[in-house]
């Protein structure tokens, strides 16, 4: 007997009717074929444990999902073994389906403890590619694949609101010429310890994520990452416990602009936003508090618009330009064991009213650089207000 739930979805029972989710795929895949995508299919999987290789859905439809337990998504485990370069869920050369929801998702054989993982096994949870796309339920959670949820050449993925990735190696939510929603989504304990690679968020080769409103904590590089000309929106997010809080390389640009609440890098191991070699962030009115390295570095011709931001507390310096640019108005520093602002090697600062107060060195540290900082404050600072070593600088 078929059945169709309240929407209108006919109902595939796994395993009580089919199987495995794969039989269940297929038969979807066949009725479309003979009788037309006009037919809506619930892949509705019980409470349970299940295990697979890799489930490859090789044809479109925006008429399918696969539906587990959306309430309590731990209720339905899938293993997958991530050895060989496998993945759990793999939409590729265009297909996909509606929607994955309330479901577990596990890699086996590939990681081996933390930050440790297995050769030939750099698959992903989700991976989307060449011009796939899929929509992510707010009940998905994947562990232990090296990428939690890809969207590649050209894919497109949607994660809703609290979907979260935990112990991937390279990536948690990772598009490389592709494009990401991943808005209140979180990423944790993301590491490869030996490639020194770990990110919570990273849009890379000209790929897109908007990650605006989450979380990436203890992650081994960094929490939010955009690299050669990657695109990288984080606005209203948080970053601790990771090395870097928020880290931009080779022209890849992140904006992490404070909207609706601060964005905020704390209790970082490195910085808490760092940019380098042509990285560009936009950090108006974010926080970089209690870092162990600094607040704010950038370096070699990137730059960080620090309008209206803080770096309070951190164990190093609150903002430092190396041959790069900080700009922005009503920058504040205040009690850095470092000091305020540090410019150095043709560097430039840039800003009105900025404020260096109670730091441990210098309120403003200029070496070889410019800056022009009309209604610079600084006092309280222990080395005192400024120290200018073959500097340009316009003050009034």
């Amino acid at each position: 007997m078929t059945r169709f739930d309240q929407s209108g979805f006919q109902i595939l029972a796994v395993p009580s009717r089919f199987a495995t989710i794969t039989d269940a795929l297929n038969y979807c895949k066949r009725q479309i074929t003979d009788y037309g995508d006009e037919r809506f299919f619930q892949i509705k999987i019980a409470d349970g444990v299940y295990y697979f290789d890799q489930i490859e859905i090789d044809f479109f439809s925006d008429k399918v999902e696969i539906i587990g337990n959306v309430a309590h998504p731990e209720n339905v485990q899938l293993h997958f073994s991530s050895l060989d370069n496998r993945c759990g869920f793999l939409l590729q050369r265009g297909n996909g389906i509606f929607k994955i929801d309330g479901v577990t998702i596990n890699g086996h054989g590939g990681f081996l403890g933390y930050g440790q993982w297995a050769d030939e096994s750099y698959g992903a949870g989700i991976m989307c590619a060449y011009n796939s796309q899929l929509l992510v339920g707010t009940g998905v959670r994947v562990n232990h694949f090296y990428y939690g949820i890809a969207a590649r050449y050209g894919a497109s993925v949607r994660c809703e609101p609290g979907v979260i990735v935990q112990f991937a190696g390279d990536v948690g939510f990772f598009a490389y010429a592709g494009s990401m929603d991943a808005q209140h989504c979180e990423a944790y304990h993301c590491a490869h310890v030996v490639e020194d690679l770990g990110f919570g968020f990273c849009a890379e080769s000209g790929g897109f994520i908007n990650a605006d409103c989450s979380n990436a904590a203890h992650n081994h590089m960094a929490g939010f990452y955009a690299l050669t000309n990657g695109s990288l929106w984080c606005h209203d997010s948080s970053a601790n416990d990771n090395r870097h809080g928020y880290l931009a390389l080779h022209n890849g640009v992140l904006s992490a602009n404070s909207i609706n609440r601060r964005t905020n890098a704390y209790q970082n191991f490195g910085y808490g936003f760092f940019a380098d070699n042509g990285g560009r962030i936009l950090a108006n009115r974010c926080m970089a508090n209690e870092n162990t390295v600094g607040g704010f570095f950038a370096r070699h011709y990137a730059s960080i618009d620090i309008t209206k931001a803080t770096a309070n507390h951190n164990a190093g310096h609150g903002y430092v330009a190396i041959n790069a640019t900080l700009l922005g108005n009503a920058a504040q520093a205040r009690f850095n064991q470092g000091s305020g602002f540090v410019i150095g090697q043709a560097g430039f600062l840039d800003g009105e009213y900025l404020m260096a107060y109670g730091n441990h060195a210098y309120g403003f540290d200029l070496n070889h650089a410019q800056a022009y900082i009309p209604n610079a404050r600084g006092w309280k600072n222990g080395l005192g207000r400024m120290l200018k070593n073959y500097s340009w600088v316009a003050i009034r």
